[in-house]
């Protein structure tokens, strides 16, 4: 997080760049990554299972291709003699209309037969007892090189609240298939789409060649990604601290008596002459209640204050570079609704609408979804048995909960 707030423009661009072949990805009914998720799936349901089998293939096809899209090499590109007079981003952006489609104008595309790095997968599978009896629980982990000493940690929790049908027999109640159609779209399948996301617009980036080229020693230095779908994080009845979070307390258990040979990881937290897996998560961000229109997230810890600066500071240069999601999208309406369509042969009169386009995204500001406003405290979510173990947690989650929270809307 602190070398991507140092990270060059370029660098930027190129984490954000990749275009992925489901523009709609995200679209609740049809998108391949949300729509997938958006059924009723209760821990130890069969939907439930569904969705696990949904984020393993997932990466299991993440697994057996290559490089998701490319990256314009701006470095590589002729120039005019005249723009050379023009700033820098337009000379960028004169480039890039140039090279666009052109597959030999590109950056860090795999040479034929070369392959990436993977995901390297566990299932962290067990039986807890709920106010309905024993239920099977399953923990998705997915790490980009599990050798690292250290680790970047990104998380949401993949299952739905029971909502018990209406009776008059309280005891055939089963806390799970008999359950309403409640989807939980925030809550959490939309932060479980971003964290697909993510996994695929950073692939290509982690498994860069000058990456392959370095040695084991040299790559098990580094700061790896690390993406978790936790299960059972809702309470079948009411939360309490034996009803709720049943997945995050399992695994932060584990990973605190699992003893690394290590005599001590670069962070290092706990010192003495061993670590445990904890010991080497750098930062662990936790999302949750995202997706519905303008969220406000403060920041909820002082040790990772900076965390949250960093991340406001990184979408500020996103916008002003013209390559926040926002404006993506808001350009991609735009053009939808006016009929034009930025292509390599588009003509000066495109090309003029395009441009007045970008004008207006950049007189905007900048509707951050962070904020400096005061955090409630007290929330409780898959966090909590890491932050109570010393790992430094950034909790991405609105306040005020979005009005749809645990409704059947």
């Amino acid at each position: 997080m602190r070398a991507l707030h140092s990270s060059s423009l370029s660098e930027l661009e190129m984490i954000t760049s990749w275009a992925p072949s489901d523009t709609n990805r995200f679209d609740p009914y049809t998108g391949s990554l949300l729509a997938p998720l958006l059924i009723p799936r209760v821990s130890g349901t069969a939907n439930n299972t569904r969705v696990q089998e949904f984020i393993l293939d997932y990466f299991a096809k993440l697994n057996a291709t290559s490089l998701a899209g490319t990256v314009d090499d701006y470095d590589n590109v002729e120039e005019d003699e005249e723009s050379y007079d023009l700033p820098i981003e337009k000379r960028k952006d004169q480039q890039h209309r140039k090279t666009k489609g052109d597959p030999k104008a590109t950056l860090h595309r795999r040479a034929a037969g070369t392959r990436g790095t993977g995901w390297h997968v566990e299932q962290d599978r067990f039986e807890a007892t709920t106010p309905f009896g024993v239920k099977t629980f399953t923990n998705l982990i997915f790490t980009k090189n599990p050798n690292a000493e250290n680790r970047l940690v990104f998380a949401a929790h993949f299952d739905s609240k029971y909502f018990p049908p209406a009776t008059t027999n309280p005891s055939s109640l089963n806390g799970g298939e008999d359950t309403l159609p409640f989807v939980a779209a925030t809550d959490s399948a939309a932060p479980c789409a971003i964290l697909l996301d993510l996994a695929a617009s950073l692939d290509r980036v982690l498994d860069r060649p000058d990456r392959l080229l370095l040695d084991e020693e040299t790559r098990n230095q580094e700061t790896t990604l690390q993406l978790i779908f936790f299960d059972g994080e809702e309470a079948f009845k009411d939360w309490t601290n034996t009803d709720s979070i049943y997945g995050s307390k399992h695994l932060a258990e584990n990973w605190a008596n699992r003893i690394l040979p290590h005599s001590r990881t670069a962070t290092g937290r706990n010192g003495g002459s061993h670590s445990n897996n904890l010991s080497g998560i750098e930062l662990f961000v936790l999302l949750d209640l995202l997706g519905v229109e303008k969220p406000s997230v403060p920041s909820y810890f002082g040790a990772t204050h900076w965390a949250h600066q960093h991340t406001m500071s990184v979408e500020q240069r996103l916008w002003d570079a013209k390559l926040h999601g926002g404006q993506v999208l808001a350009r991609r309406k735009a053009v939808q609704a006016g009929g034009v369509e930025e292509t390599p042969d588009q003509s000066e009169d495109e090309e003029d609408e395009m441009d007045q386009l970008e004008e207006e995204e950049a007189a905007a500001p900048l509707e951050s979804f962070l904020t400096s406003n005061p955090p409630w405290s007290g929330i409780e979510d898959d966090h909590v048995p890491f932050l109570l173990r010393g790992v430094p947690i950034l909790h991405i989650i609105p306040t005020p909960f979005p009005a749809v929270w645990h409704t059947l809307n």
